[in-house]
């Protein structure tokens, strides 16, 4: 029997034994995600002292089941769209990936999929592509997924977060990741890589352009209601949900961080937010992967 996810809301108990949750801490400000049991990648957004209350996102809300299989092909669904950018139909994914069913009934899996939102079917095309809601799911399981190894990149960009150079950051972000990156700390913001934003978005009219652009200018207005909304690091935005520049085409991903330097004897905290800003499209993997180990990196960061 196929493995479901349920949409409703557990005690601690019971989301201990079946395992799968997204839990934040309020003390260390880490996110832990176990799998185990019959239930996996069940994220969760709150808890409290001696009870864990799981809200589940309306990605996973929304879908009254989805079945384990059902979720592997809509991850490899994304993950077809996201490197290909074309619709992906149920003959690609029966070549490139093995579900152990045949292509008819990859088909229906799709078609369920598509009714339940997570994915849509473009006008005029036998493939499917991600909603946002499709989208916010796979981010969940991203997010929820074991570290990776830390590349020589990634210390590189560590290495700048440490020493708070948040222009050669912001720079090294958006030529890794294609993205604009946002960095606010104190009153001062640092923006770096609209070009490579409006390079690869794929916009359609130049008015689509310059509300990108018209938006890039009032960042700094935004970002107050938007750090209030991030509640785990890394959390994310997507389609009409990113408020930071208001384009159905973007996400945003965005992480607070605790900075605790020492300087001529002098303790000073203070918090630091960032913000990465791409196409819908953008590499999930990579992105959540520097966010959570520049989460790791904030416990001291002394001069």
């Amino acid at each position: 029997m196929n493995d479901l996810f349920l949409p409703i809301t557990l005690p601690f108990e019971t989301v201990s034994e079946l395992g799968g949750a997204r839990s934040r801490n309020f003390a260390s400000g880490e996110i832990s995600c176990v799998s185990k049991g019959s239930v996996i990648g069940i994220p969760v957004h709150q808890t409290q002292i001696g009870n864990l209350d799981t809200r589940l996102p309306m990605a996973i809300m929304e879908a009254r089941m989805i079945t384990e299989r059902a979720q592997k092909i809509l991850n490899a669904a994304i993950e077809e769209f996201i490197e290909t950018g074309e619709p992906v139909s149920s003959a690609q994914l029966y070549e490139s990936h093995d579900f152990g069913i045949r292509p008819a009934m990859i088909r229906f899996e799709l078609e369920e999929l598509a009714e339940r939102g997570f994915l849509e079917h473009p006008y005029r095309s036998a493939g499917r592509i991600p909603s946002d809601k499709g989208y916010e799911f796979f981010a969940h399981q991203i997010i929820c997924q074991p570290d990776q190894k830390i590349s020589h990149e990634d210390q590189a960009i560590s290495s700048l977060f440490e020493k708070q150079e948040w222009m050669e950051l912001l720079e090294m972000l958006s030529s890794k990741l294609g993205i604009l990156g946002v960095v606010r700390e104190y009153e001062n913001v640092y923006k770096n890589g609209l070009e490579n934003l409006i390079e690869r978005l794929e916009l359609e009219t130049h008015d689509e352009i310059n509300a990108v652009i018209k938006d890039f200018v009032e960042i700094d207005n935004r970002l107050d209601k938007m750090d209030k909304l991030i509640e785990e690091t890394p959390e994310f935005f997507i389609g009409k949900k990113n408020e930071i520049i208001r384009s159905r085409n973007l996400a945003a991903f965005g992480g607070s961080y605790d900075i605790h330097s020492t300087n001529s004897g002098q303790t000073d905290g203070h918090q630091v937010i960032i913000f990465a800003i791409g196409p819908k499209r953008m590499d999930y993997k990579k992105t959540v992967k520097i966010f959570k180990n520049l989460k790791r990196k904030t416990s001291k960061i002394s001069h």
